[in-house]
């Protein structure tokens, strides 16, 4: 990489390797915000060019972060963290892309800070809650599981859906934690069901963080084993950026998973660009069918076309199948239809705490009155 950079970068400047895999560049006339913008298109491309290791070709991504001196940095330590503060943007537009800094970034990055505080606390006075949405077997209609859904109890703004604070709990060093907290109390409520409809199932997302310390087998266990479950009660979801992003940390942890008799899914599937390749790697027995197919199949011919292809090519290797996005009876009867096993979405059922689940679906009897 420092060769290839050193070929694209003008005779002038400096190229440092910062440490890891960052690089820098300082131009001594850079402040044209177009000119900075084909060097970083260069440099990227640059980067992005084929290379051979032990016989095969590999290919990596970069991003790049733009600063100017004086306006984004006064100092060499501003204007580094500026284009610290850029880079972080490229990469969450992501990968191959250049974003030059705005003083916007400075305010989003200290609100960031403000924000992983809050986790914290989040964590520490049990502001974490888990909803629950239902699965229900299509051919009768039956209830046969949920999925755990977590939520925040933000004592000033209220009830936070995940797409407000999952994508900052993930960045930080809280995912492993919250992710335990999840199985933990999905293990414990399923335990509660279950003596309700023994056959009952808990679907739980799991975190990329999760497998990074080797650990998550044993958690699993441990939560099973405290509430006398056994392990078909539990059904762990994986999607394809945590298997892209752990390929190597992954696999084994997988294998004890299983091996436990725990399922596994893949969710949001067909979203991803290697979907099927994972489906021969990795030892899941059920997919989720993204909900953006299911919500089409009534409109669109392509969508409709790609969630029959992907009930065919799921019933031919063995595996269950969950749509999600069930929103209407016409979704229900197409996918009943042709043979989909499981639904999930608003037609059976939003997402709400325990107690509202546990009132809908196994009401407690009325007491009667003598005298």
């Amino acid at each position: 990489m420092s060769e290839r950079l050193l070929r694209v970068a003008p005779k002038d400047s400096t190229v440092t390797r910062m440490g890891g895999d960052e690089f820098a560049i300082l131009l001594r006339n850079g402040n044209d915000p177009l000119s900075l913008g084909a060097l970083a298109r260069d440099v990227i491309a640059a980067i992005g060019e084929p290379m051979i290791f032990d016989g095969q070709e590999v290919r990596v991504a970069g991003s790049c972060g733009l600063a100017i001196a004086p306006d984004h940095g006064p100092s060499f330590e501003e204007l580094m963290t500026s284009a610290d503060l850029a880079l972080f943007q490229a990469k969450s537009s992501g990968r191959g892309r250049s974003f030059l800094f705005i003083p916007a970034l400075r305010a989003e990055a200290v609100a960031r800070r403000m924000y992983e505080a809050e986790l914290y606390r989040a964590v520490e006075r049990n502001e974490f809650v888990l909803f629950y949405q239902p699965q229900i077997r299509l051919h009768d209609g039956a209830l046969v599981g949920a999925e755990a859904l977590i939520r925040w109890k933000h004592p000033v703004r209220g009830l936070l859906s995940p797409a407000a604070f999952l994508p900052a709990l993930e960045r930080g060093v809280l995912a492993d934690r919250v992710g335990s907290w999840v199985i933990r109390t999905a293990c414990a409520q399923v335990a509660q069901w279950r003596r309700n409809s023994p056959e009952f199932r808990m679907s739980v997302n799991l975190f990329a963080a999760q497998f990074r310390l080797g650990g998550l087998p044993a958690i699993v266990r441990d939560s099973l084993a405290a509430n006398a479950l056994a392990p078909d009660a539990l059904e762990l979801e994986i999607t394809e950026n945590i298997i892209l992003d752990q390929q190597h940390a992954l696999l084994d942890q997988l294998h004890q998973l299983r091996a436990l008799g725990v399922s596994l899914s893949f969710d949001d599937f067909g979203t991803g660009f290697a979907s099927l390749n994972l489906l021969k790697a990795y030892p899941v027995t059920l997919i989720k069918i993204d909900k953006s197919f299911t919500q089409a199949v009534q409109t669109s011919a392509q969508d409709r076309a790609i969630v029959l292809s992907l009930l065919d090519l799921a019933h031919k290797l063995g595996l269950e199948v969950v749509a999600e996005g069930v929103e209407t009876q016409d979704h229900c009867d197409f996918l009943r239809g042709h043979g989909c096993e499981k639904g999930q979405g608003y037609y059976f059922g939003k997402p709400v705490p325990a107690e509202v689940f546990a009132e809908q679906f196994w009401p407690a009897p009325a007491s009667g009155r003598s005298g």
